[in-house]
């Protein structure tokens, strides 16, 4: 199974949209590409662009299971998680039905819904990948 997030980067935050296996699935909000002007910094940007593994997680801080992101360049704990805003965020994704300049709404509508498709996939072993682009353009 092939997630793919196609983003565009704002001042406030990154917009994009998940697919799955090439069919829209929802929305993801991200911090911003740049802090400081610095990209990549750790609890205040987006992740960078990369094809990255999926894993179950039981989340501490979320308490339940989430998707994880394995091996991301200078991160660790990347999630994709519930969430609406910039501020509910620490360098993870969330995901929404519903979106506006900086949020995403219907979270966990969406969230649930994500974790239905992906989570039997990953339980019967099969791999599951995450392509994240800037293919969007700015925001």
């Amino acid at each position: 199974m092939n997630l793919h997030i196609s983003r565009k980067y704002g001042a406030g935050s990154t917009e994009g949209e998940l697919l799955i296996n090439g069919i829209y699935e929802c929305y993801t909000l991200e911090l911003a590409r740049l802090f400081e002007g610095k990209e990549n910094v750790p609890k205040h940007c987006c992740i960078p662009e990369g094809v990255f593994d999926l894993e179950l997680y039981d989340s501490p801080h979320n308490k339940c299971d989430v998707l994880r992101l394995k091996n991301v360049p200078g991160r660790s704990e990347i999630e994709i998680h519930v969430a609406n805003q910039p501020a509910e965020l620490l360098g993870c994704i969330a995901v929404g039905w519903t979106h506006g300049p900086d949020w995403v709404g219907t979270s966990r509508r969406a969230f649930e819904a994500l974790m239905q498709k992906v989570s039997p996939v990953i339980k019967a072993g099969e791999k599951v990948t995450i392509q994240i682009t800037g293919g969007l353009g700015e925001a």
